[in-house]
């Protein structure tokens, strides 16, 4: 859902969000203490500010660096971890995001930019993942079969909340012109 606050607020709004969410995880978990729960939120984050930049803001670098060198980076940090390296095709899904923003130079869409955000997450939300916690790389490989699936269906969800956020608040301001003019509502 953090794409969401980038996509209507911009890059100002995801970091206020990502502010709240971490304030609301450090009073709800106070043992995790303040880096595990700025880390946990990190992919949503970059997500955020990708889809922020690229729809709301529209600045040309910064969408290259969470688009193509954020989603690099962490396929190099995947494929140099002693465990990420014998499972190096996973990382390959990274490459999905750096293919979107570069096409999205002429052609830009709600499926491609909540489709790169989402795997931008996975990237960066693996890094982490890894990092932190033991994994033997025939789990990783496992997971191979299952992420296009979950993404796909976080990039429709998104696409979803979008579309009825827009509806709603169309519906919302036709309402008021309808009332505005002295309509009943029959």
């Amino acid at each position: 859902m953090a794409p969401v606050s980038g996509f209507y607020g911009g890059s100002a709004v995801s970091w206020y969000a990502y502010i709240i969410r971490v304030a609301i995880l450090m009073m709800n978990h106070p043992s995790k203490g303040l880096l595990s729960c700025l880390v946990y939120h990190i992919p949503s984050l970059c997500a955020s500010l990708y889809v922020s930049y690229c729809v709301f803001e529209k600045n040309r670098f910064m969408r290259y660096l969470f688009g193509i060198v954020v989603p690099l980076s962490c396929m190099v940090a995947f494929v140099n971890d002693s465990v990420g390296n014998g499972a190096w095709w996973y990382s390959l899904y990274w490459l999905i995001p750096v293919a979107i923003t570069l096409v999205m130079q002429r052609h830009s869409s709600r499926f491609g930019i909540f489709l790169a955000s989402s795997f931008i997450a996975h990237a960066v939300g693996s890094v982490c993942w890894m990092a932190t916690h033991d994994m033997t790389v025939v789990q990783w490989q496992m997971l191979v079969g299952c992420v296009w699936y979950e993404r796909l269906m976080q990039t429709m969800m998104l696409i979803a909340v979008t579309y009825v956020w827009d509806y709603g608040v169309a519906v919302v301001a036709s309402w008021r012109a309808v009332l505005r003019r002295g309509w009943t509502i029959a």
